[in-house]
């Protein structure tokens, strides 16, 4: 889900060009950057605000979450008892998740 709100926050945006390199360098090396950053540009908790109704009335208990970043939406799912497992290529970010 937030793979692809990222998606539609940056589709259309002229002035955004990232390339490969860059990404790897955002998402490995600088993963704890990435951590500080990115609550500043999306609200996670309203994320979940989103979808909490969806899981609720399709009795969701279990969520598969790809590209789970530093795992910012998981945390906020486990709290309320929703059963996570989070997925990224970055093993840096995984790093920030389990903690």
């Amino acid at each position: 889900m937030l793979g692809y709100i990222w998606g539609i926050v940056f589709q259309n945006s002229n002035d955004l060009v990232i390339d490969q390199n860059s990404l790897h360098l955002l998402y490995n090396k600088l993963a704890w950057v990435y951590d500080r950053i990115y609550p500043r540009i999306f609200s996670y908790e309203e994320i979940f605000r989103l979808i909490d109704p969806h899981l609720i009335n399709n009795r969701v208990r279990k969520i598969l979450e790809v590209a789970c970043g530093t795992g910012r939406l998981m945390s906020i799912m486990e709290d309320a008892w929703y059963e996570v497992t989070g997925l990224d290529l970055s093993n840096e970010m995984l790093s920030i998740a389990r903690k």
